[in-house]
């Protein structure tokens, strides 16, 4: 609204039993506005809103394409990352079964192998019976120590020169060296079969 300047109304003095009478605009604060410019004002806004609804659509029909778009791409994309990895799966738990069969095949062979060392333990100490330890031999560097002990059994078992028992029986003869605790005296070893 548009204000104007009021003029007071002055009364006669005379009339001082009245209270004065408010301030009345002298003019119309707004001047009316024609219907068809009130029309013509409507029908623009009608047409801005119009077109701001074109323009509102077609851009939310691109966003809805580009959107629909990218989720079919994806789509494709999680499906392919989801065969792979229902193939990584697969793959894993055969490795899986893989390693625990070689794992059961390896407890299996560490027990052989306990079992053959065991028994290997054995037969070496079986061998080891068979030995003789002779004292007292000199060692010469050029001296064959077999035909030694082949020699030295003869002498002892008569009849063994008879055939060849003796030569066939020593299978390994050699020198220990030194022995320290035997007061300095050679000691030599014998294998039989």
């Amino acid at each position: 609204m548009i204000m104007q300047a009021l003029t007071p109304v002055s009364f006669p003095s005379s009339d001082m039993e009245f209270p004065p009478l408010p301030v009345i605009p002298s003019k119309s604060p707004a001047a009316k506005k024609a219907l068809y410019e009130t029309e013509r004002n409507y029908s623009q806004q009608d047409a801005v809103i119009a077109t701001l609804s074109k323009l509102i659509n077609d851009h939310s029909d691109t966003l809805e394409k580009m959107v629909s778009e990218k989720i079919v791409k994806n789509s494709m994309k999680i499906e392919g990352l989801k065969k792979t990895v229902d193939f990584v799966c697969n793959e894993l738990k055969d490795t899986q079964k893989k390693v625990e069969a070689i794992n059961a095949r390896l407890k299996e062979k560490e027990g052989m192998v306990e079992r053959l060392k065991a028994r290997y333990e054995e037969l070496e100490i079986y061998i080891r019976r068979w030995n003789l330890q002779l004292y007292g031999v000199d060692e010469d560097p050029k001296e064959n120590v077999r035909e030694k002990v082949v020699k030295l059994c003869q002498k002892i078992l008569p009849e063994t020169t008879e055939r060849p028992g003796a030569a066939v029986a020593v299978d390994v003869a050699h020198h220990l060296g030194v022995c320290t605790m035997l007061l300095n005296q050679e000691l030599s070893l014998c294998g039989f079969l």
